[in-house]
């Protein structure tokens, strides 16, 4: 339950499969903060190690990839789709494929549905690398005020989405020259005995067709350097932590939350993490508490709008008590889709 202790929810952006910081995510789930994870590719356009599979296979194969990796993270994945045409070198060529409406739409779509209340990137908008990095990076830049605008791209409404607004954005630095402050991920959990740099490390060697194995000497102290990117107020571009402001107070991350109404007196106590879907994070919380697992699998690896396919649910009680009654929902994220709420 230490994922849910917070209320606060992270976002990680990524232009490619393995640009992903798995680390930092690793420190901000073991702080309490829920972690997702935004890919603006699949990584079908890069070279593969494993195999001999190439374009849609490719991307295939690289998802399944990222889903083992941010099992291991315990980040739940996203996806802009965009194509990944191998490397690009600036911006407007990228821009030219992903086409800047779609993919500003698609990224706001994503924060609109995850509600972060903070981002990191590795992905500098004003940098010399990559094209698609940097275009991510200024795509992210403009999805920070577009989605907090509710005039900007207003059919998500019609689909339950509302304007978020991100209290910042973190752009990680390669070093600590510009940075404002550093995060050390080499400090070992006492529950599990791994650090965040071994499981972001652990994470990354997932990525089977990258050949992304990296080994870390024992007793090797690792930094993570940010600075702040953007920010609603002047105290929050000023921050010197990841988390600074954002809990009115101590986080209960290293206490164990035990029962429905202790969860519900934090909450009251912290009004400013208080949010419209609290009953979301404590049903997840409870749920995982009592060991329900929910597997959903599809006949189809493709679906596209307007096709029909078959999803099969699998629910398992792997804790100690009876369960005699779950209701679980699709949750519809376009109009294009339509999945009935069931109760079994």
């Amino acid at each position: 339950m230490r994922c849910f202790a917070t209320g606060l929810r992270a976002l990680a952006v990524a232009a490619h499969p393995d640009d992903e910081d798995g680390a930092t995510l690793s420190f901000l789930r073991h702080a309490g903060v829920e972690t997702h994870i935004c890919f603006s590719t699949r990584g079908e356009g890069g070279q593969n190690e494993a195999g001999p599979e190439s374009g849609a296979k490719l991307a295939v194969m690289r998802t399944k990839e990222i889903e083992e990796a941010a099992a291991i993270l315990g980040a739940k994945p996203w996806y802009l789709n965009l194509p990944d045409f191998g490397f690009s070198k600036s911006v407007d060529e990228t821009l030219s494929i992903w086409h800047h409406d779609v993919a500003l739409e698609r990224m706001v779509r994503v924060i609109r549905t995850v509600r972060p209340h903070i981002v990191i990137t590795n992905h500098n908008p004003d940098g010399t690398d990559h094209g698609h990095h940097r275009t991510t990076g200024k795509l992210l830049v403009e999805a920070y005020d577009a989605a907090a605008d509710p005039t900007q791209f207003p059919q998500h409404l019609a689909f339950g989405l509302r304007s978020w607004s991100i209290a910042r954005i973190y752009l990680r630095t390669f070093t600590a020259e510009g940075a404002t402050f550093s995060v050390d991920v080499s400090k070992r959990d006492s529950t599990t005995g791994l650090s965040p740099s071994e499981i972001g490390a652990f994470a990354l060697s997932r990525h089977y067709s990258q050949g992304m194995l990296r080994d870390l000497r024992i007793g090797e102290r690792e930094l993570r350097h940010f600075s702040v990117l953007k920010a609603q107020t002047s105290g929050d571009a000023k921050a010197k932590s990841l988390l600074e402001g954002l809990l009115d107070g101590k986080p209960p991350a290293d206490a164990i939350l035990n029962s429905a109404s202790e969860i519900a007196k934090w909450r009251k106590a912290h009004p400013a993490v208080d949010a419209p879907d609290a009953e979301m994070h404590l049903n997840r919380a409870l749920a995982l508490a009592l060991g329900l697992k929910i597997e959903v699998r599809c006949d189809d690896e493709f679906i596209t709008p307007g096709e029909s396919a078959k999803l099969s649910v699998r629910i398992a009680n792997t804790g100690p008590l009876d369960v005699s009654r779950i209701k679980f929902a699709f949750k519809q994220r376009s109009p294009a889709w339509d999945a009935p709420e069931k109760t079994v």
